[in-house]
């Protein structure tokens, strides 16, 4: 059920800190197509952002741009950069709309060394189209010359199609 992952509506729901954001920032991606777009299989899982708007942070001062978090092969269990995560990628706007406005990209993956990640995966119904879990994550920026800089991601999904 979907209380065991400790959510109880849809959506994908985190909270990532690092430098480009001056502390723990919350973000809340309703459920349903509109916002989300899920792909499931026995071969391969993606959950991604749809909407080119973004979404913005709890606070009002950060905008989501980007998600993709996938495994490959499928199905409910853990994975981890070592075991199947394919992708994990995050991008904002971090100040939007101030003049301390940049874009930041992130991935668990960056010329070739990988971050950790575990993507938890607690249902995986593909009968339905109904996936949820956890995850927690480390993230290396991927773009700019900030290139050193970590970000801690961990949030939790519950998404149907």
């Amino acid at each position: 059920s979907a209380g065991a992952t400790g959510i109880d509506k849809e959506g994908l729901r985190f909270t990532i800190d690092g430098p480009a954001f001056g502390g723990p920032v919350s973000f809340v991606v309703p459920g349903g197509g509109d916002h989300l777009r899920l792909y499931m299989s026995d071969r391969m899982f993606s959950l991604m952002l749809k909407q080119q708007r973004g979404v913005r942070s709890e606070d009002g001062k950060h905008l989501l741009k980007t998600v993709v978090l996938g495994t490959e092969p499928a199905g409910a269990g853990e994975f981890t950069e070592s075991s199947s995560v394919s992708e994990f990628t995050l991008g904002f706007v971090a100040h939007e709309g101030t003049p301390q406005s940049e874009n930041v990209s992130m991935s668990f993956r960056s010329k070739g060394i990988k971050q950790p990640v575990r993507l938890v995966v607690k249902r995986y119904d593909l009968k339905n189209s109904v996936t949820s879990g956890h995850f927690n994550a480390r993230l290396r920026r991927s773009n700019s010359k900030s290139r050193d800089q970590f970000y801690e991601a961990n949030g939790e999904y519950l998404v149907k199609n």
